[in-house]
């Protein structure tokens, strides 16, 4: 596995562990940085264990030595990215969502680009 590859899934464990910490803590403080509303605590916590588990797994990923090791891994995040990515663009363009959510997309749309890389880079 590449070098680039390992780099990527450490900056993803850090960025998921950071955003899923804020959502798992303090969810309607975190959401009112971005312009939401307070709501459901339940759900937003149970969005940021699950990106928690993202980021662990990005974690173990980074210590794979293979390709094969993480292939499963690299197809999740791309589902994950691609339609969190085009979920938080429709709400940007059609919906209602805070331009702070720009930065949400970026970051989905920015690893799923990532991940398609080095899942073809690999397949190659």
């Amino acid at each position: 596995m590449s070098q680039g590859m390992k780099l990527a899934f450490i900056v993803h464990a850090v960025v998921a562990l950071i955003f899923g910490v804020l959502l798992f803590l303090i969810p309607d403080t975190f959401g009112s940085w971005f312009g939401m509303t307070a709501g459901d605590a339940t759900t937003a916590r149970t969005f940021g264990a699950a990106i928690l588990g993202l980021s662990a797994g990005s974690w173990l990923a980074s210590q794979a030595k293979s390709f094969e090791q993480v292939r499963i891994k690299l197809a999740i995040e791309i589902v994950y990215g691609t339609l969190g990515a085009l979920a938080t663009l429709y709400e940007l363009l059609f919906g209602s969502a805070p331009a702070a959510a720009w930065l949400t997309f970026i970051i989905l749309a920015g690893f799923a680009v990532i991940w398609v890389y080095y899942y073809r880079q690999a397949r190659a």
